[in-house]
């Protein structure tokens, strides 16, 4: 049960590190990368769900 709620948590603890860093100071940097790595993240999860789900 674990095994596969472990990326889903981090996903989760990412988001909420990328919120309180957008509360915290509105550099576009910052946003970029944590946009873009939550998308990749985001992406690479689905798309894992998806060959699950084409098996």
């Amino acid at each position: 049960m674990f095994k596969n709620s472990k990326p889903y948590l981090l996903a989760t603890i990412l988001i909420g590190m990328g919120l309180a860093n957008l509360f915290r100071s509105l550099d576009a940097v910052h946003h970029t990368i944590n946009l873009l790595g939550l998308t990749v993240l985001l992406y690479s999860l689905l798309f894992k769900k998806w060959v699950q789900f084409q098996k």
